[in-house]
């Protein structure tokens, strides 16, 4: 159950249109037991630039508690964006994993929930391959040795989220859990993460890499105890791969590391990153990218207690050479905390966007997405802070981009407040974010010097091990509810032609209100039926005809919840009622 946040305007950016035509733009939708409502209206422009058109949803099934985002592999210029969680909403309140394709407009086009009951399915990484989808992550479902046992998998689905196939991972007296994947320019999919071991209750790690059916081309495993945590893994040019993470040196002391391996999966070389040695830290690389000359940006979050950060936490930036020296290192936050979640490359304008959480714009204790992006040379290109902010209490955490072929941004995670949902917020680089509901410019702090690497003794990752592979499926169902939180109505009720009657707030607590065009017909009373056709008695407590169309609003604090159909004049309209 998702309750509507009061916010400020948010302009909405309507792309492709002149003056001279009307166009169909959503305004609210929802949908609850595979149930989609939509409300259009015809907009006839009234001045020679079209205001952007921009928005903010939550995203949740109907029991819905956070358990984590997945990373999202997008490709730059498109229309539609992938959300990608995991959350408990199981028979058994077990852990289920949650995708929602959208348009980039935010409104849902399909969606995919998957897992089996009782156990935790978790999706760690989403990725595009031409027009597929494929999910990779770890579950208790497919369980084929002793219990307990996890193991991991990766799906396929079309372009509709319709699933093709899946491939589970087992390794016989292991847990086994896939931590992060990618596919590579060739179509093949690295995989990394950590096993246990039962017979010695160690922790080690690997890496795989498949074909593009999920056979295994070769898993090297460390026998060694790094207490390595792998979070992202990529190949190079040369077909080198690249894995970065964090790896635990002793009690408090994680710090962000990179590993380089061959095509074969031979270790190259292995280096932490650490500005404070020896000293109580979490600092980790969630992110990698190559450069066309060669050197790699390494991204992720850091607190180092020194003089790198300025505040708790901060957002971190590294420039390496092929052989891992270090060129520059800049920290990117404030005087609290500033947490990273995610990081992307937009490839049009060469510039890394690091994404995540922060509090230390607000007075309030809340915590607000933030976004920071910079060139190559880690110099600062834009900074803002995402969220309802004249809201105390908010929660946002950004995990991914999505770069649309427009330019525009659609970032999506969670928002952790009341009931927690995932969210997505269009934003519009460039555009005066004083006409943004929920969006201000912040000037990101940065420190740049010269800071040393360490080369720390690692085994390499020799072992060659069988990993065994069957085709159990999760049971696979849809259906998920969303929440606008702002949208643009800076076009007033005077400058729109309504051709269809139109309905807010949506879903509704208390009453509802139709703005209705003068050719509706009205009566002392609108019908409205529940879903099995049950008349509803709901009184009108206020009405007033507007320019040629008449505002009325309706009393709902009768009706329970669920979905109901109201019917004005030849119009049959859903909606839905929630109780809090």
């Amino acid at each position: 159950m998702i309750k509507l946040i009061y916010s400020k305007q948010i302009f909405i950016k309507i792309i492709g249109v002149n003056s001279c035509n009307s166009w169909q733009v959503l305004i609210l939708f929802s949908m609850k037991k595979f149930l989609l409502h939509t409300f259009f209206l015809m907009i006839p422009l009234v001045s020679l630039i079209a205001q952007p058109f921009s928005f903010e949803k939550l995203f949740s099934h109907n029991v819905m508690s956070y358990n984590g985002v997945a990373r999202t592999l997008h490709n730059n210029n498109t229309q539609e964006t992938l959300i990608v969680g995991n959350a408990e909403i199981g028979v058994m309140g077990d852990g289920e994993t949650v995708i929602i394709k959208t348009d980039s407009n935010g409104t849902i086009m399909n969606t995919l929930l998957m897992g089996k009951p009782m156990f935790h399915d978790v999706c760690v990484q989403a990725m595009r391959l031409g027009t597929d989808y494929f999910f990779a992550g770890y579950t208790r479902s497919t369980d084929t040795a002793a219990s307990p046992l996890f193991t991991s998998f990766l799906i396929k689905a079309d372009d509709n989220l319709n699933v093709l196939w899946q491939r589970n991972f087992i390794f016989p007296g292991n847990d086994l859990f896939f931590k992060t994947a990618s596919v590579t320019p060739g179509g093949e999919f690295l995989f990394s993460g950590n096993n246990y071991e039962f017979s010695s209750g160690n922790w080690y790690s690997f890496v795989i890499k498949t074909d593009a059916n999920g056979v295994i081309q070769f898993c090297k495993m460390s026998n060694a105890l790094l207490s390595l945590d792998p979070v992202f893994i990529t190949e190079l040019s040369n077909h080198d791969i690249l894995l970065t993470g964090s790896v635990t040196l002793g009690f408090e002391q994680v710090v962000p590391t990179a590993i380089r391996f061959d095509s074969l999966g031979n270790m190259i070389w292995t280096k932490m990153f650490d500005y404070d040695p020896g000293v109580p830290q979490h600092s980790k690389f969630l992110f990698a990218k190559e450069l066309p000359s060669g050197n790699i940006l390494l991204s992720g979050h850091c607190d180092y207690p020194g003089a790198a950060n300025l505040g708790l936490m901060d957002f971190q930036l590294f420039k390496i050479d092929s052989s891992g020296t270090v060129n520059w290192m800049k920290t990117y936050g404030a005087g609290l905390n500033d947490w990273l979640y995610g990081v992307d490359f937009n490839s049009n304008t060469n510039e890394i966007l690091m994404t995540g959480t922060t509090d230390s714009y607000s007075s309030t204790g809340a915590f607000y997405g933030y976004v920071v992006s910079a060139d190559t040379n880690g110099a600062v290109t834009d900074a803002l802070v995402q969220g309802d902010t004249t809201s105390a209490g908010r929660q946002i955490l950004i995990y991914n981009t999505s770069m649309l072929s427009s330019g525009n941004y659609v970032f999506s995670g969670a928002d952790m407040s009341g009931t927690a949902g995932f969210y997505a917020s269009n934003y519009i680089p460039g555009f005066p974010v004083t006409s943004a509901c929920n969006t201000f410019d912040v000037v990101a702090n940065t420190l740049s010097a010269s800071y040393p690497e360490f080369i720390y003794s690692v085994t390499p990752f020799p072992l060659d091990v069988n990993i065994q592979i069957n085709a159990i499926p999760f049971d696979y169902y849809t259906g998920v509810n969303d929440s606008l939180l702002c949208f643009n109505d800076v076009t007033s009720i005077e400058q729109i032609k309504k051709v269809r009657p139109l309905v807010f707030p949506n879903p509704a607590f208390n009453n509802i209100t139709f703005l209705i065009p003068e050719s509706g017909k009205l009566n002392d009373k609108i019908k409205v039926y529940n879903l099995l056709g049950s008349s509803q008695d709901c009184k009108i407590i206020f009405s007033k005809s507007i320019n040629a169309e008449t505002q009325i609003t309706f009393d709902t604090s009768q009706l329970p919840s669920g979905i109901y159909f109201s019917e004005i004049g030849n119009e049959k309209i859903r909606f839905e009622v929630i109780r809090m």
